[in-house]
């Protein structure tokens, strides 16, 4: 049957990697799995577009303690619950604190394909093809050129003002956003309807 269970990860074991993003209605899910069905899990990950988190320090392994315990099933694909917004943006954060720190080769994530067309590296969400995919512009001149790396204006609120933002990662026609000018900041989450355009050069 499509819905048995393949492999359960024991609640009582060590963390070895989590598995995170965000469902079709852009609601944040984690889980995470121990090394005896990390294979399996990682394989889950392809198949759901979810990104991996391999649980190096002990702050990862703390966080992980926040998250569900997963299992993955017969049909290929992983139980990931919903998972708070702060963890959530602390396992974004982690994912790209480790990319900046190793580089792409650091194999901390799997990138795979949502459907939405969009473009995954490491510290993104998203899809992935077999061909090298450049960059997208750090400054786009409309919509469809928003992608990792790209600078956009966001704000925290109305009275808040616009402040230049970079995408560091992208699910659907969700954005994961670090403030450019305030990395310290935790990593947050925009819409695209949530989002505007630098004015172009020589406006």
């Amino acid at each position: 049957m499509n819905d048995a269970v393949l492999v359960r990860t024991n609640a009582q074991s060590d963390p070895s990697i989590i598995l995170f993003g965000r469902d079709n209605a852009g609601k944040p899910r984690a889980s995470w799995f121990d090394a005896v069905s990390a294979d399996l899990a990682t394989k889950a990950a392809e198949q759901m577009s979810m990104r991996i988190l391999k649980l190096e320090t002990e702050e990862h392994r703390a966080v992980a303690r926040q998250v569900a315990p997963g299992r993955v099933f017969a049909n290929g694909r992983a139980f990931t619950p919903f998972a708070r917004a702060t963890v959530f943006s602390k396992l974004v954060e982690f994912a790209h604190v480790a990319q900046q720190a190793d580089g792409p080769s650091a194999g901390t994530e799997v990138a795979a394909s949502d459907g939405n067309g969009a473009t995954a590296v490491p510290g993104g969400f998203g899809t992935a093809s077999g061909s090298a995919v450049p960059p997208p512009p750090k400054r786009p001149l409309d919509w469809d050129e928003i992608g990792i790396g790209s600078v956009v204006l966001a704000t925290s609120g109305l009275d808040e003002g616009w402040w230049e933002s970079v995408v560091i990662g992208v699910n659907g026609e969700a954005f994961s956003l670090k403030w450019r000018d305030y990395p310290g900041e935790p990593v947050f989450v925009r819409r695209r309807s949530e989002v505007a355009l630098l004015p172009s050069d020589g406006n």
